[in-house]
Protein backbone atom coordinates (compact mmCIF):
# COMPACT_ATOMS: atom_id res chain seq x y z
CA UNK A 1 0.00 0.00 0.00
CA UNK A 2 1.33 3.50 -0.85
CA UNK A 3 1.38 6.18 2.07
CA UNK A 4 0.87 9.83 1.21
CA UNK A 5 1.15 12.17 3.68
CA UNK A 6 -1.12 15.45 3.10
CA UNK A 7 -0.83 18.57 5.36
CA UNK A 8 -1.83 22.20 4.49
CA UNK A 9 -1.72 25.54 6.55
CA UNK A 10 1.38 24.38 9.21
CA UNK A 11 2.30 28.77 9.02
CA UNK A 12 5.85 27.90 10.87
CA UNK A 13 7.87 29.06 12.27
CA UNK A 14 5.28 31.13 14.67
CA UNK A 15 6.03 31.28 18.10
CA UNK A 16 7.64 27.48 19.15
CA UNK A 17 5.44 25.50 17.01
CA UNK A 18 6.39 22.94 15.45
CA UNK A 19 5.20 19.53 13.66
CA UNK A 20 3.85 17.09 16.18
CA UNK A 21 6.03 14.30 16.85
CA UNK A 22 4.01 11.52 15.41
CA UNK A 23 3.48 13.94 12.49
CA UNK A 24 6.96 13.89 11.86
CA UNK A 25 6.93 10.50 11.88
CA UNK A 26 4.15 9.61 9.53
CA UNK A 27 5.69 12.11 7.17
CA UNK A 28 8.59 10.59 7.04
CA UNK A 29 7.29 7.36 6.62
CA UNK A 30 5.56 8.24 3.92
CA UNK A 31 6.98 7.68 0.02
CA UNK A 32 5.20 11.29 -0.85
CA UNK A 33 4.82 14.19 0.92
CA UNK A 34 1.79 17.31 -0.68
CA UNK A 35 1.67 20.48 1.24
CA UNK A 36 -1.36 22.31 0.06
CA UNK A 37 0.42 25.82 0.98
CA UNK A 38 1.64 28.18 3.67
CA UNK A 39 4.63 26.68 5.24
CA UNK A 40 5.77 29.83 5.44
CA UNK A 41 9.60 29.91 5.01
CA UNK A 42 11.71 28.32 2.64
CA UNK A 43 13.61 26.86 6.14
CA UNK A 44 9.85 24.63 7.08
CA UNK A 45 9.83 23.42 3.11
CA UNK A 46 13.74 21.91 3.38
CA UNK A 47 12.79 20.16 6.55
CA UNK A 48 9.53 18.72 4.95
CA UNK A 49 11.66 17.59 2.36
CA UNK A 50 14.67 16.49 4.89
CA UNK A 51 11.76 13.80 6.34
CA UNK A 52 10.45 12.46 2.99
CA UNK A 53 12.21 12.10 -0.01
CA UNK A 54 9.23 13.37 -2.91
CA UNK A 55 7.43 16.96 -1.50
CA UNK A 56 4.93 18.18 -3.71
CA UNK A 57 4.08 21.70 -2.49
CA UNK A 58 1.63 24.32 -3.99
CA UNK A 59 2.75 27.98 -3.00
CA UNK A 60 0.38 29.53 -0.20
CA UNK A 61 -0.81 33.15 0.28
CA UNK A 62 1.43 33.70 3.26
CA UNK A 63 4.64 32.15 1.90
CA UNK A 64 7.96 34.10 1.40
CA UNK A 65 7.82 35.42 -2.35
CA UNK A 66 11.32 33.34 -3.18
CA UNK A 67 9.55 30.03 -2.74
Amino acid sequence: MTQIALLADTHMPKGARRLPQRCAELVAGAEALVHAGDFATVAVLQELEALCPVVHAVHGNVDEAVL
